[in-house]
């Protein structure tokens, strides 16, 4: 299956992209919005994977494109992308937050609405729960 990660900080997320790749995964990482609108529509549809966004994301270099405070660019990239590929990104799309409050909320709200799943990188415990968890997403959406 191939795994798109867009976020801004991939130190981060070493740990869960080596499970990821151990198990027999193609995990592409994109640093920004920009960037991740621009790579992932240029992939057929058929050839998308899981996609999973930040929610906190960087813009990139379109910047005026995304919100001023960038606390929900990833919901603005993934509305984006659903817009392009009707139906291709939302079902195969998951945001991550560490966010709490409203910004939680409305994470849940908008990722109800489009389809995609909404989780709290906080509940993560470590990389072989979250590469178990992202295999049983792809799974349950036929996604190989």
């Amino acid at each position: 299956m191939t795994i798109y990660l867009v976020d801004e900080d991939h130190a981060a997320y070493g740990a869960w992209i080596a499970e990821l790749e151990l198990r027999g995964h193609k995990v592409t990482s994109i640093a920004s919005a920009a960037d991740a609108f621009r790579e992932l529509c240029r992939v057929p549809a058929e050839q998308i994977g899981v996609v999973l966004i930040d929610v906190m994301l960087a813009p990139g270099e379109d910047w005026h494109l995304y919100p001023q405070d960038f606390l929900t660019t990833g919901l603005e990239l993934l509305r984006s992308l659903s817009q392009q590929k009707s139906g291709a990104f939302s079902r195969r799309a998951i945001l991550l937050t560490n966010a709490v409050g409203s910004m939680l909320e409305e994470a849940i709200t908008y990722g109800e609405t489009v389809g995609a799943e909404v989780w709290d990188k906080r509940s993560i415990v470590s990389p072989v729960h979250f590469a178990d968890a992202v295999e049983e997403f792809g799974s349950s959406r036929g996604i190989t």
